[in-house]
């Protein structure tokens, strides 16, 4: 196991930014948690 720097957990929220949603967060599904480990192989 290695951490994995293309997979972000989104600062631990599992949300991100995106300032053409009207809503100050939405899931990001470009945005994987790796099963919440923030680890992959």
């Amino acid at each position: 196991m290695i951490h994995a720097y293309t997979c972000a957990t989104c600062a631990g929220t599992g949300l991100v930014n995106d300032d053409s949603d009207s809503s100050p967060y939405q899931l990001s599904a470009t945005c994987p948690d790796c099963d919440g480990t923030g680890i992959d192989n």
